[in-house]
């Protein structure tokens, strides 16, 4: 910027103050390459006189120049609050710059930011901005390193936990509900349900700083996402890795399908626990024990287990005798009050293949019990914690139970249907409501004199985790993915997951260690079809992998693949008997969301998308993904690419409040986003969640937000200190030979500081990179290297501290910019040229340059910290104060440390001089440091004492300043007076220059106060 003298000088808001490093006054003889300061307009400016102005050389006063100067006008940076970050959000929506952010590597290296995809069900909560902004902290640090960063947002928008929403709605109880009211009105009610809010948290994640691809987000009910979803069933098919089977799943009675091993949560529960009677055959008074808290799974009973290492008893009670486990027997005994005679002691491999009656077979309408009612072994799920050591077997009615039944040959008996209702096999007990039914069960079973005992009996039980309605575990016909087959090959691509945290990986392999098949089939209606068509005469199956194909199937092409559409597409079989129609179910849509990351893409139609980014180099989720969407995802994906689909995972917890209670609206103990923002800012709750991204839970405290205010606000004063007594250049370049030793250790310190940032930036340790940023910026750059140079800003010329000043902040801008992208673009905006980048998003991660970096400084410059804070406590303890400046410090220890600390160590602990040497003699003040001792000198002359008087002189001058609200820029008349006026005198030029005053009067009259030795008037005025 060209200005003339004369034209700033003219301005009657513009004046001449004293400069902060040269001392020159209106009037002097300015010389070239010096700068002088003023105040224009409430702005912070700098002249510089140029080196070719031969006009200065010659002698001529300041107020005679007038074209030949350089005027530089940078205004200190406003402190950074809410409305610099609306005017920040109007400036990128203008400039269009996250458009350019994420358009400007385009031919760059892919990154695929799998984006997991929420329900928009309604306002964005603490849970869902903590995602995204972690999710929004990788895209951004991942653009500045030059990635083409995939960043397409995705809303999941199947499944029942819109149709319960809908169902909630329209005041529905049961299924049926429903199916009066028609499946096509309640499919297309889902369907408004599961878009309405897409478009509000667009706008509230944006307002968050997340910038992703938010006019084109993936949505899993769009046709091309369910044609991706249809041609990962039928790879599922053309792999043997379907099948239609009879095995134990979960059953949600009020939604009235089967739920996956995902959908399971579980609650404590109070049921009616019984200890029943099973006589054995053959045998007039002889009976099996068994204990069990599900009552009406006992219709379904065809084995009893025992474990063959156990000790068993037959017990003679009551006349009858009873076996059971010899360790359980006085359990149960005391319970029921009752005496008994131990007649033998076996081992449990000795009961295998006796057989029993079912007491309640007489009630049932079952077929002939083949090859069931008899004792099978097991040593995995018979344990001695409860009960009698004889485990009820209903291979239809657990998992467990299915996996020792079928291997032991155990007929599969199933009476209960996806609604819980038994079915004509129940007999007397067909129609009824299973767990409702218990009671009478138990009534049943005391009336056949077989109820031994019962009681009430907590214990975890699992629920719907939509509904929150307990489930039943039976067996029904549904379609399941072998995953079984396929766990070996799951453990081994997790292992080549990169995780964050790495426990993760762990967790997940016990997860899939026990892994059963997956029932994928769903007795509901929003969801995407399963797309099988069968005939209904031949039952000849065809899978459909894409709407072309069905066209070419039917000669009927779908705009919609939604029930009830898909389902009137029919077509003649080839066996000229019968129709081709499709099976009534959906997917389960836990399959929507597993297919995300090539369904997403509209894969296997697109596929240059995927063979640039496929598979995902991260996804970030909660910790309760483990067994849910990254499940699915592996699963599937090993299912169509024997791959896995993400290179790296990284969670974080819940979000909970200090009381440990996860936030919900059913606690009321939500703290939403937006009043973060309203009390603080955007930047603030950004700074928050990089700081609690760990893969823990979260625990919210307000408190938190004092030490990231205390971070903002030293960052500010530190950068606007530079702005004003430094000249600033974001792109001023460094002379390494002009450094002095504490140049070289910040820049150290920054260059370390910029490779542990960028390596914690691809570790996803967020905590770790605005950690380690507080810590430069508020112990090494504000405390240590701004106090170290202080001086030096006053006394000699900038250009070196301007450099490293100028290359800290812009560090420091980029390095944060992903975490705090307001701050960083309103400090950018406030710093930058005209030749630089619009905005601080097109820049580039700064890279350690390995030249600057120095460890063995580091190391000494940390040591002599430690050395001026013990000096520090030596002084406290000889009642020194800190400003007061003592002859000298000497360091005895075995070798030479300080050598390019010396004066560093001199200034701080404000003595005349440092040294390393030997124990010296005289007035010494000592302390142990390290493996040697520092030396402090107490003698003072008469010429350091009066140095000490001018020392307190000074401060209680500028308290005065402060207090009658001088600006530092703001030249004061100090009237003063003393009992040594000698004093005053021989030091005015001193105390002018150091409190920024003219003494006009220097035997000023009035009160005196007693500093030190000597008593002191002070006045000022303007």
């Amino acid at each position: 910027m060209g200005l003339s003298n004369k034209a700033v000088l003219s301005s009657h808001k513009t004046k001449i103050v004293p400069p902060p490093d040269a001392g020159l006054r209106l009037g002097s003889i300015a010389q070239p390459g010096q700068s002088i300061g003023l105040i224009h307009q409430g702005s912070a400016v700098q002249i510089r006189l140029l080196p070719f102005v031969h006009a200065h050389r010659m002698g001529q006063r300041l107020i005679a120049t007038c074209f030949a100067i350089k005027v530089k006008l940078m205004e200190k940076v406003e402190q950074y609050n809410s409305e610099n970050e609306k005017k920040v959000r109007e400036f990128w929506v203008k400039n269009k710059i996250a458009n350019k952010s994420r358009t400007q590597n385009a031919k760059g290296k892919g990154f695929f930011m799998m984006d997991g995809p929420p329900y928009a069900s309604g306002h964005i909560h603490m849970g869902t901005a903590l995602n995204k902004i972690v999710k929004d902290i990788t895209m951004r640090n991942k653009r500045m390193q030059g990635f083409s960063v995939l960043d397409q947002p995705g809303y999941d928008t199947h499944g029942l936990p819109i149709e319960n929403k809908v169902e909630k709605e329209l005041g529905f109880k049961t299924k049926a509900d429903i199916e009066k009211f028609g499946e096509d009105k309640f499919i297309e009610k889902c369907r408004n349900y599961a878009t309405e809010f897409i478009g509000i948290m667009n706008e509230e994640f944006d307002n968050l700083g997340i910038w992703m691809d938010w006019e084109n987000p993936y949505l899993t009910l769009n046709k091309e996402y369910m044609e991706s979803v249809w041609w990962t069933f039928k790879k599922a098919d053309e792999k043997g890795l379907l099948y239609l089977g009879k095995y134990p799943i979960h059953a949600c009675p009020r939604c009235a399908t089967a739920v996956s091993y995902g959908e399971i949560e579980y609650t404590k529960q109070t049921d009616t626990a019984v200890y029943v009677k099973f006589k054995i055959k053959n045998e007039k008074n002889k009976y099996l024990l068994i204990w069990t808290t599900t009552p009406w799974t006992l219709p379904s009973n065809t084995g009893i287990m025992v474990n063959p290492k156990f000790d068993y008893v037959e017990a003679e009670v009551g006349g009858e005798i009873w076996i059971l486990a010899k360790d359980l027997l006085q359990t149960l005994m005391e319970k029921i009050e009752a005496g008994f005679v131990i007649k033998k002691t076996l081992k449990g491999k000795e009961l295998e293949g006796i057989e029993y009656e079912n007491p309640l077979a007489k009630n049932l309408k079952l077929e002939e019990i083949k090859n069931g009612y008899r004792i099978i072994l097991s040593e995995r799920y018979v344990t001695l914690e409860y009960g009698t050591g004889l485990v009820h077997t209903a291979p239809g009615c657990g998992k467990e139970d299915y996996d020792e039944g079928t291997k032991a040959g155990l007929p599969i008996i199933s009476i209960v249907d996806n609604n819980g209702i038994l079915g004509e096999e129940g007999g007397k007990y067909a129609g009824k409501v299973a767990r409702i039914v218990d009671a009478e069960i138990i009534k049943d079973l005391d009336e056949m004199k077989a109820l031994v005992y019962k009681h009430p009996y907590k214990h975890d039980y699992p629920i719907c985790w939509r509904c929150k309605t307990p489930l039943l575990n039976i067996s029904t016909p549904q379609w399941f993915f072998k995953v079984t087959k396929i766990r070996d090959k799951l453990k081994k691509y997790n292992n080549e997951v990169d995780w964050h945290p790495v426990w993760g990986k762990d967790r997940y392999n016990d997860w899939a260690e026990n892994l059963g098949d997956w029932p994928i089939s769903r007795q509901r209606y929003w969801g995407v079809p399963i797309p099988m068509w069968v005939c209904d005469s031949c039952e000849n199956q065809t899978i459909v992998g894409s709407a072309e194909e069905l066209k070419e199937l039917s000669g009927k092409a779908l705009n919609d693949l939604h029930k009830p559409s898909v389902d009137k597409v029919t077509w003649k079989c080839k066996c000229k008997k019968g129709t081709m129609k499709r099976i009534p179910e959906i997917l389960d849509v836990w399959i929507d969301s597993g297919t995300a990351s090539w369904a997403s893409m509209g894969y296997p139609k697109n596929k240059e998308k995927f063979e640039k980014y496929w598979p995902a180099d991260v996804n970030i989720e909660g910790k309760d993904q483990i067994r849910l969407w990254w499940n699915t995802e592996l699963i599937l994906s090993t299912i169509c690419f024997d791959e896995k689909p993400f290179k790296s995972l990284a969670m974080h917890g819940m979000v909970l409040d200090l009381g440990k209670i996860k936030m919900s609206k059913s606690q009321g103990n939500i703290v939403a986003p937006k009043e973060v923002i309203e009390k603080y800012n955007r930047d603030y709750l950004r700074v928050y969640v990089a700081k609690v991204f760990s893969g823990e839970d979260m625990l919210f405290n307000w408190d938190a937000f004092k030490e990231i205010n205390r971070f903002f606000n030293t960052l500010w004063n530190s950068i606007n200190y530079g702005i004003t007594y430094l000249d600033l250049d974001l792109e001023k370049e460094i002379n390494l030979k002009k450094l002095q030793p504490e140049d070289k250790w910040i820049l150290s310190k920054l260059h370390s500081l910029e490779k542990e940032v960028l390596e914690n930036y691809n570790n996803y340790n967020y905590p770790k990179v605005i950690n380690s940023i507080e810590y430069f910026v508020l112990e090494e750059f504000s405390r240590t290297y701004i106090k170290l140079i202080r001086d030096r800003v006053k006394n000699e010329k900038s250009e070196v501290l301007s450099a490293v000043f100028s290359q800290i902040s812009s560090a420091l801008l980029k390095m944060l910019s992903p975490i705090t992208p307001h701050f960083s673009e309103h400090f950018y905006q406030g710093m930058k040229s005209n030749s630089m980048q619009e905005s601080v998003h097109l820049l580039e991660l700064p890279k350690a340059n390995e030249k600057f970096i120095d460890e063995e400084l580091e190391k000494e410059v940390a040591k002599a910290k430690d050395l001026i804070q013990e000096t520090l406590s030596l002084r406290e303890q000889e009642k020194l104060r800190l400003r007061w400046p003592l002859e000298e410090l000497i360091y005895v220890g075995k070798k030479k440390e300080f050598s390019n600390t010396i004066e560093i160590i001199a200034s701080q602990a404000n003595v005349k001089k440092f040294s390393e040497g030997k124990e010296p003699k005289g007035n010494f003040a000592s302390k142990e440091f390290g493996e040697g001792k520092i030396f402090l000198n107490l003698d003072a002359s008469t010429e350091l004492k009066e140095e000490w008087e001018l020392m307190e002189l000074r401060r209680k001058i500028q308290d005065m300043r402060k207090q009658l609200k001088f600006n530092p820029t703001d030249k004061a008349e100090l009237i003063i007076g003393s009992n040594d006026n000698a004093f005053v005198e021989k030091y005015k030029k001193e105390i002018e220059e150091s409190t920024n005053t003219k003494i006009v009067s220097p035997t000023g009259k009035g009160k005196m106060e007693k500093l030190l030795e000597r008593e002191f008037f002070i006045e000022l005025k303007k």
